[in-house]
């Protein structure tokens, strides 16, 4: 049947509705409709201009894309329309006479006065003789696209430069804890020596504690995991943990310390532990990045009611900790991104630390309704340090008096069994616990310590989770089968502590989920709370 001509009526959704009668000329016309309707749908901007660059046609997406309507652009010079760069324009335009189409990316401004990057094919329609007539473009925005592009490229080398850092970082201490081995070999029965080592190790061990806290403590920032455990406390006691931690750093590089704090005690409602971390990174920070005999200062200023940021106006107000140094300072590219993760500036004069610190600071400062700022007044000027915090009233109750240390030597010896397939660690762990009194039994697999556990029928068993054989809920669980074993307080010591972790624990059959490294104080609490044999 032929084709007839094409008739328009406007359908429900206010596109055309195309009908064909029986003209065979109707196909052309068809063609034509559905492309002016295409163009006009699509999202991106096509444009077409004449022969001496004036915008012949703009479709619904150049309105959108740069906000001029349709009758605004039409008959203007595109190129000065949207203020495209001029080298720019004349390399495209030589490309077109010469190839007949260009493609490439363009900077140019919208309506409004905003800058965007458009991806661009243009193409040129000469005449029979071969002169220009026409230029159609297509256009898209593709600013926020290369805005995201360029940030996981960021992302993906600052990934890079935070594992070489971390690699640094964990071979630093190794050193020391190798000599300090070395030493404990040879020196025999040499005090001094021995002495020496010891206080080695154990600084090298805290060194890689901090390192390992602050991997967990910024994942468990970023999945929103950490639980503060707040009460009233008081600033100079804060303040006064934090000095005495970072007090040997400071010593070592031989800056100054200057301290002023208020006559009157502030209070504050946090956690003592994380807010006397955020002043112990801070004066990490200034420690490390500070030339030796540098000046390192920690203030306070109270800040009035009426001028606090947030809260009510009736609170005792806020108070600002400010930790300034004479250090290298900060320049003002870096100065917006110093609370990144990750983020040290310039690596080639790396001085330690993964970059974490001051990510962790501001997390924590602002979990106790506080802000941290940071200010410099450029590279080689010092840095300045400001955490504000809100203040709360004094508690009416006298503080209670801090419990006075105890030693580890028990007064009940118990059955503990140690099971671990890491043999320094276990065999390390039998001896402390030899020391505190206890007597002990090894095995460094989970069908080993199944056999031990049975003949030995420890009180309290201190079992790793990646056993070999058998892995440490398994070991759980069967031991809790044996009736005569059913009410042997068992603990599990793993590097895994999510709550999923102990989730899984607890169901396993364990009494208690340790991290490792743990503390010998908390092991003598846990097995001093079992019942007597």
């Amino acid at each position: 049947m032929p084709l007839g001509p094409v008739d328009l009526c406007a359908g429900q959704t206010g596109f055309p509705i195309v009908s064909i009668g029986a003209s065979a000329g109707g196909l052309d016309a068809l063609i034509h409709v559905l492309q002016g309707q295409l163009i006009e749908l699509s999202q991106d901007a096509v444009i077409v201009r004449d022969a001496k660059n004036a915008v012949l046609s703009w479709n619904k997406g150049a309105e959108d894309m740069y906000g001029w309507t349709s009758d605004e652009a039409r008959g203007k010079t595109l190129d000065q329309l949207l203020q495209t760069d001029t080298a720019a324009w004349a390399a495209l335009n030589d490309q077109l006479d010469q190839r007949g189409r260009w493609e490439g990316e363009l900077r140019q401004v919208r309506k409004d006065g905003t800058p965007i990057l458009v991806q661009t094919r243009e193409v040129l329609v000469r005449a029979d003789d071969g002169t220009r007539t026409a230029v159609l473009s297509i256009k898209r925005d593709v600013t926020e696209f290369r805005r995201m592009v360029e940030a996981l490229k960021g992302a993906d080398r600052r990934k890079d430069e935070f594992l070489a850092v971390l690699a640094h970082e964990l071979r630093n201490p190794l050193g020391p804890i190798r000599n300090a081995v070395g030493i404990m070999t040879l020196a025999g029965d040499d005090p001094t020596a021995v002495a020496l080592a010891r206080d080695m190790l154990e600084r090298q061990v805290g060194q890689l504690g901090h390192i390992i806290d602050d991997l967990v403590d910024i994942s468990r920032i970023v999945e929103r995991k950490i639980h503060l455990e707040k009460e009233t406390v008081e600033l100079q006691k804060i303040v006064e943990v934090a000095l005495e931690t970072c007090r040997s750093q400071i010593e070592r590089r031989e800056h100054r310390l200057r301290v002023s704090l208020p006559a009157e005690p502030l209070y504050l409602h946090g956690d003592q532990v994380r807010l006397s971390q955020v002043l112990i990174n801070l004066l990490n920070n200034s420690a490390r990045y500070t030339s030796r005999g540098g000046e390192i200062a920690v203030s306070t200023r109270r800040v009035p009611a009426e001028s606090r940021r947030r809260g009510p106006a009736s609170s005792p107000g806020d108070v600002e900790l400010h930790v300034r140094d004479s250090g290298i300072g900060i320049s003002s590219e870096l100065l917006p991104h110093v609370f990144d993760a990750f983020t040290q500036g310039d690596f080639s004069d790396h001085r330690g630390g993964l970059g974490v610190g001051l990510s962790i600071v501001q997390s924590l400062v602002e979990m106790h309704g506080g802000d941290v700022q940071a200010l410099s007044a450029g590279p080689g000027k010092g840095s300045e340090f400001v955490v504000r915090l809100p203040l709360v009233e004094p508690p009416h109750e006298p503080a209670q008096a801090e419990p006075v240390g105890r030693q580890l030597e028990t007064q009940t010896r118990r059955r503990v069994l140690v099971v671990d397939d890491n043999t320094d660690q276990a065999e390390s762990l039998s001896i402390l616990l030899k020391l505190m009194g206890h007597d002990t039994r090894l095995a460094h697999d989970g069908e080993a310590a199944l056999q031990v556990a049975t003949a030995f029928e420890p009180n309290v068993a201190l079992i790793d989770i990646g056993l070999p054989r058998l892995n440490g809920y398994e070991v759980a669980r069967r031991l809790r089968e044996q009736p005569r074993l059913r009410n042997a307080v068992l603990v599990a010591q793993t590097g895994w502590g999510q709550e999923s972790d102990r989730a899984r624990s607890h169901q396993a059959g364990f009494d208690h989920h340790l991290i490792k490294p743990v503390a010998p104080e908390v092991l003598a609490d846990i097995i001093d709370s079992v019942d007597a044999p």
